[in-house]
């Protein structure tokens, strides 16, 4: 947390420090970003042989990475927020990454009869625009 906070000394943000004894992997640190009225949250797992600072200087890159962005969800909601538009009458927004999750959900799309298009407005950001599954 200490390793997070230094490098986010020029972020406006609240952290908090919690401590739970689990039978997981170890280090897991979230940081939540609030972003045009909803929020993003990011997530970087520990891994074996990697220390508690390296796991918070790649979720601080991640961070900055998405927040220059300028993208309303991240690579890891954008998938998650294709199929309810696709239910409820279509929608778009933006992304910092199109991951192949996300490209497969919109050939799932496709497939019962919606469409999912993206365009790539420049390096780290796209634009999807989910239309509605006819019913």
């Amino acid at each position: 947390m200490e390793t997070f906070r230094h490098l986010a000394k020029n972020i406006d943000l609240n952290t908090e420090d919690k401590r739970i004894n689990t039978l997981g992997q170890g280090n897991v640190l979230i940081a939540t970003i609030a972003n045009q009225g909803y929020s993003n949250v990011l997530m970087q797992l520990g891994e074996h042989k990697l220390s508690a600072e390296q796991v918070a200087e790649k979720l601080y890159r991640r961070c900055c990475e998405f927040m220059e962005s300028g993208a309303q969800a991240s690579e890891y909601l954008a998938d998650q927020l294709m199929l309810p538009l696709a239910l409820c009458g279509g929608g778009e927004f933006t992304t910092n990454e199109l991951t192949l999750h996300a490209k497969t959900n919109g050939d799932v799309i496709k497939l019962f009869g919606g469409d999912v298009k993206y365009t790539k407005l420049k390096a780290n950001l796209w634009k999807v625009f989910v239309s509605p599954i006819a019913c």
